[in-house]
């Protein structure tokens, strides 16, 4: 239970890092876009204009965020997954965006062109902070962090593979402390030092050494 526990604040933690991330990069791209072209269109925004808007994209991609989710706490996720799920987050954010705006008749997005440079300026530049968020936590876990005791029931080919997947690749956080089996010795297809005993054994042994 404690393990579980400490678990399930690791992942808060890190879906909590990585959504203030999000938002930093979403509300420096608006302001970039805000910058860049003020004298076609923002030069004649005030500051209540400015407020509102800014206020309408936060609301608009905390939705979207909501709805899709991030997956950068599980163990294993490839950066196709990654770009993947920043994609669908952009495209719902700027639908809201744009059904938003229609409804309240204000020309705020694909009305131009820059508009849609911002909302591509959002998924590339959010793409690249959760893949480098990534890369941060895999290199974390590689040196110790973050990490989750494993026990493999079986000790035949499968469960040889199911080490070489996760065990042997330590960005995915991995400790292994032991195989269970109730074959023979001479049958087992792993190391014979590194099972521990028979499945009779395993809840015990989870208890006392902390398995996850």
């Amino acid at each position: 239970m404690k393990n579980k526990k400490l678990q399930q604040q690791h992942a808060s933690t890190i879906k909590t890092l990585v959504a203030v991330g999000d938002f930093f990069l979403l509300n420096l791209a608006f302001f970039a876009v805000v910058y860049l072209f003020r004298s076609h269109h923002f030069g004649l925004l005030n500051y209540a204009d400015l407020k509102y808007r800014i206020v309408l994209v936060n609301m608009s991609y905390a939705i979207s965020l909501f709805s899709t989710g991030i997956i950068l706490d599980r163990r294993i996720v490839y950066s196709e997954n990654i770009v993947a799920l920043v994609f669908r987050t952009t495209i719902l954010f700027a639908g809201i965006l744009f059904g938003v705006s229609s409804i309240l008749n204000n020309s705020f997005i694909f009305t131009n062109w820059y508009w849609i440079l911002y909302v591509l300026a959002v998924f590339i530049s959010i793409s690249c902070w959760r893949i480098l968020s990534r890369s941060i936590l895999k290199s974390y876990r590689i040196h110790g962090g973050n990490h989750r005791q494993l026990i493999i029931l079986g000790a035949g080919s499968v469960a040889q593979k199911v080490y070489n997947a996760t065990v042997t690749n330590l960005e995915y956080g991995y400790r292994f402390i032991g195989f269970f089996d109730d074959r023979a010795k001479e049958d087992y297809k792993v190391d014979p030092s590194l099972v521990k005993g028979s499945l009779a054994d395993v809840e015990k042994f989870a208890e006392e050494y902390g398995a996850d």
